[in-house]
């Protein structure tokens, strides 16, 4: 075969049973014993819903020259078979493999991938089939696949499983009782000359290969299996009668077992050649079950069972319909909260229970305001309004809606609510749903669901049979229990919210532990959007977009829009970078709350090099290093600072140099304002009151900015989500959105989620432009990024069209410090699959990254790498002694103790000259170095550095002393 650089491949995915699909041009499904699959199997009888899903989604092996009836006994081998008997159906690729639907090669060796787990102790193991991982499973990563004639399983080593098996005969038996199979097959190998040698060392090996998985060249492929099947189907007829003797299903397949030993004959005769083989790991799904299968299970039997009934009913309320509020109450909370009016909510639900228990049935709506405080009655009209503004149509309900109308089937709903039948007609209009007959409403007719009596007068005033009814809800003694004690027939489908908590861990942890109108509101918009688009592939960016960052940018541009309404501010500034996202939403905002008042807002780079640059800003309080950054920055002006390492330099000698040098840099930098101050007045601003957003305020860079270009007489406001530092307390006049001590664990996070695309500014030249820093992990975080904030926006587009101008959504800065950190936390592989790599500047001039891995102990890359307070302690003799000290605890110990010390003292004289540290101070981790200064293991050394001698007298009180402040 004519070898091309990109050779066309095709990979079988072995399914049985629905399962998260595997398909694109390279993974092709196939549904394994199709002929049989109505059949008893190991997994017991397949529902006829899992059956259609197959045949929808899947080829089957029962097409052609086949032996898919054979497949209880040969498992994956007929989906092989099928492959080699019917090759140019899969378009007669250059290469061709098999996996199955939870095993798959990995060909993305570059990162950490899971442990390895399992009684096996060889697959690594992943949670859920998610994008990283098709990324890592997908063949790009094999470079020059040509250059291969086969890609196998690593060797499965028998010792490593749970079992600690040792011989072939051993491990085989362990699982599978048919083990004359196994001498037979020993038997007949060395009866083949080709196979003979193999065979003779094959069964004291300790290993074998794995799972009958790979990927061969055709022509390979054909070989391989002539001679697998040619072996499989004598030992068939061999002990084809014993096999199906067995009533247990697993016992039935030894042959399946049989041949991954078969493979491993081949697959060692070829590495004799020697053939080219490449030997990959295997990735093992531990739950092959997604929402969106889920949901696609359920579609499939509900629509058959729409097909057996002439009338099909509807639930309304969590079932076709749904809430961007996740409970009723939340709306009464949300109206309690907006209006400033305590007590409403309680009032509401209490009154709904009186009118229900006073009137006997279920009330209307005009029923429960009656039995309310009259202090609440204005809020009538709003609660209803807000109804109409947070109901939507739930995706998958309106495709069973269309489905039934269809096949002509009369349509129906039944809801136990208070509204009219106008509301719901209204409503539905409003979405568009007609060719439905009738709405009954507990409300109206004074019947429930709930007691049951409701099925009951429906069918009367049908005047139908009740067995020709099916109805559809949520819940599972109203409408599903009650309807079948009058007959009807019914179909329990559970809250599309249960549905999607199910398979989204942190949204689940977030709700359970935040019960808030702010949590109620996030996920319901997490919710809607996931539902209308569920059949869309999902990209991580996108969705970290919607999912964290959406809520936090809304919440941010609303808070600076209302405080710019408050101040009556007729300009704004959002300063680059980090108020891209936020003045969109800002902008959004305005447009819908219709105000004559138009507030003009600026994007204006204002970044902290530039107050480096034109202010020559020293002060060092909260910076990684200021010195050092204008030191680099003019290096390419000044000759004095060219052929300067400034990491070796201490921050005095840092000073010294630049004072050494003032004169130059003040001219410089005088220069350069002259630069910026012409780009700040293209903006002409006309306010003498102006506020400005940025993310957080540490050294308040942008607003000593804003007050070196500003008149003296404009007041300058700064609005930040959090301010880091009171020093300026009384200096600036700034508000922050978040008013507690509490913010993000990893304040990086922030960082990634409120910012733009575009590269970060490097220096503003001599001619007045300004230059951007393009290193890789620049345009790396900026590609990302754009793909973070379109989702951004959207979530907020989508706020902002179901509560215009009428009603105004404030969000809880704690609970989203809460959700963020529930995120950062709990990060999975995929999370960490994607953000690993996401690097983020700490310093003026960007020559410091920090690594984004979200814990508390994140690594520095370039001349940062190991530097930090607690580092540093951990770093110098006194806590390396000590720590030596403390840990000796065997009577060996203390034997070996002197030279131990003596090594330490040794090795520390090279390791001291490999570190050039800050003063302790100035390393963000400062308090918990002085803490580690207390601990016995420093205390203890730092005694015998200092006083060696008298260090045998005095080593008891300190360790008296440790032990009595620890109580």
């Amino acid at each position: 075969m004519k070898e091309t650089n990109n050779p066309k491949i095709k990979i079988l995915v072995g399914y049985h049973k629905p399962a998260t699909l595997i398909k694109d041009e390279v993974f092709t499904p196939i549904h394994l014993g199709r002929s049989l699959a109505m059949q008893a199997s190991k997994d017991g009888e397949m529902p006829e819903e899992n059956y259609e899903w197959m045949c929808e989604n899947m080829i089957g092996d029962n097409t052609g020259d086949n032996i898919s009836h054979l497949n209880r006994y040969l498992n994956e081998l007929t989906g092989i078979y099928w492959a080699w008997k019917n090759y140019d159906k899969l378009g007669n690729p250059d290469y061709i493999g098999y996996c199955h639907y939870r095993r798959h090669f990995i060909f993305n060796n570059k990162i950490t991938l899971p442990p390895v787990d399992g009684l096996e102790n060889y697959f690594h193991h992943f949670e859920h089939l998610e994008q990283s991982y098709l990324e890592i499973i997908n063949t790009k990563n094999i470079h020059d696949l040509n250059l291969y004639d086969m890609v196998v399983p690593e060797p499965y080593f028998l010792e490593k499983n749970v079992f600690k098996t040792t011989t072939i005969e051993n491990d085989f038996s362990i699982y599978c009782e048919s083990v004359d199979i196994l001498y037979e097959l020993e038997n007949m190998m060395k009866d083949d000359k080709n196979y003979k040698e193999i065979t003779e060392l094959f069964f004291t090996k300790n290993f074998y290969y794995f799972c009958n998985m790979f990927i061969m060249k055709k022509s390979i492929f054909f070989e391989y299996c002539e001679f697998l099947f040619s072996t499989v189907f004598t030992l068939f007829k061999k002990f084809e009668k014993k096999l199906s003797s067995y009533s247990d299903y697993n016992q039935m397949r030894a042959l399946a077992f049989i041949a991954e030993h078969i493979t491993t004959f081949y697959i060692l005769k070829q590495e004799s050649i020697p053939r080219r083989i490449k030997y990959a790991k295997i990735g093992f799904i531990k739950n092959t079950m997604d929402l969106r299968l889920e949901l696609d299970l359920v579609k499939i039997k509900l629509k058959n069972e729409i097909s057996k009934n002439s009338i099909i009913s509807f639930d309304l309320f969590d079932t076709f319909l749904l809430r961007i509020f996740l409970k009723p109450e939340d709306i009464f909370e949300y109206l309690e909260s907006y209006f400033k009016i305590d007590g409403f909510k309680k009032n509401r639900i209490d009154s709904e229970i009186l009118a229900r228990k006073s009137l006997g049935c279920y009330p209307s709506y005009d029923d429960i305001y009656n039995f309310m405080d009259e202090k609440f009655h204005h809020l009538k009209q709003y609660e209803k309004e807000l109804e109409y503004k947070n109901i939507y149509i739930n995706p998958l309900m309106k495709d069973i809606f269309d489905y039934a109308k269809s096949l002509k089937k009369k349509i129906i709903f039944i809801t136990d609510m208070y509204y009219n039948k106008d509301f719901f007609k209204n409503l539905l209009t409003q979405n568009k749903i007609f060719g439905y007959d009738n709405i009954f409403i507990s409300g109206e007719i004074g019947k429930s669901k709930d007691e049951g009596e409701l099925f009951l007068y429906v069918a009367e005033q049908l005047n139908v049979k009740s067995s020709e009814i099916l109805h559809i809800g949520d819940n599972y003694i109203s409408d599903y229990l009650n309807p079948k004690k009058y007959n009807w027939n019914s179909f329990y489908i559970d809250k599309p919210l249960n549905y999607f908590l199910k398979y989204e861990n942190i949204l689940s942890s977030f709700i359970y532990k935040n019960c808030t109108i702010t949590s109620s509101l996030i996920v319901g918009m997490i919710l809607k959007k996931y539902f209308y688009c569920r059949h869309e592939e999902i990209n991580y960016w996108k969705k970290i977009g919607y999912y964290y960052g959406g809520a936090i940018c809304y919440a941010l541009a609303n808070f600076t829009y209302c405080e710019s309404m408050k101040e009556n501010f007729k300009e704004f500034i959002f300063i680059a970078r980090d108020g891209f996202v936020i003045k969109k939403i800002f902008d959004l905002i305005q447009r819908k709350k219709n105000n004559k008042k138009i507030i003009k807002t600026h994007y204006l780079r204002a970044p902290r090099i530039i107050n480096l640059i034109v202010n020559l800003d020293l002060d060092n309080n909260f910076s990684w290093d200021k010195v050092g950054s204008i030191i680099r920055i003019f290096r390419k002006y000044i000759p004095n600072f060219k052929n300067i390492n400034v990491n070796k330099l201490s921050y005095s000698e840092k000073i010294n140099l630049i004072k050494a040098n003032w004169q130059e840099l003040s001219n410089i930098s005088r220069i350069k304002y002259c630069k910026y101050l012409k780009y700040f007045q293209k903006f002409n601003f006309q306010n003498s009151k102006i506020g400005f957003f940025d993310l957080s305020a540490n050294s308040f860079s942008s607003m000593k900015i804003l007050l070196t270009f500003f008149p003296k007489s404009t007041k300058i406001i700064g609005y930040y989500w959090n301010v880091l530092s009171n020093q300026y307390l009384n200096k600036f006049d700034y508000r922050a959105f978040n008013l507690s001590d509490k913010f993000l664990d990893d304040y990086i996070i922030s960082e990634l989620l409120i910012t733009s695309s575009e590269l970060p500014v490097k220096d503003i030249s001599l001619n007045g432009n300004f230059e951007f820093i393009k290193n890789r992990l620049e345009i790396r975080r900026s590609e990302v990024i754009n793909e973070i904030l379109k989702s951004e926006i959207e979530f907020s587009k989508d706020l902002l069209d179901i509560f215009d101008h009428n009603f105004n959504i404030i969000f809880d800065n704690n609970i989203l410090i809460n959700y963020i950190n529930i995120f950062t936390n709990n990060l999975s592989f995929n999370d960490k699959y994607f953000l690993e790599n996401i690097y983020q500047a700490v310093n003026e001039d960007h020559t410091k990254y920090i690594k984004l891995i979200f814990s508390k102990n994140d690594n520095f890359i370039e001349c940062n790498k190991n530097n930090g307070a607690v580092f540093k302690i951990k770093s110098q003799l006194s806590y390396k002694l000590g720590y030596a000290l403390v840990h000796s605890h065997s009577f060996l110990d203390l034997v070996k103790l002197p030279i131990v010390l003596l090594a330490i003292i040794v090795a520390h004289k090279f390791q001291s000259k490999l570190y050039n540290f800050l003063e302790l101070e100035k390393y963000s981790d400062y308090k918990e170095a002085i803490k580690l200064k207390n601990h016995l293991s420093y205390r203890l050394g730092n005694l015998l550095v200092k006083h060696p001698l008298k260090f045998i007298f005095k080593f008891y009180f300190i360790i008296y002393d440790f032990r009595k402040n620890k109580k």
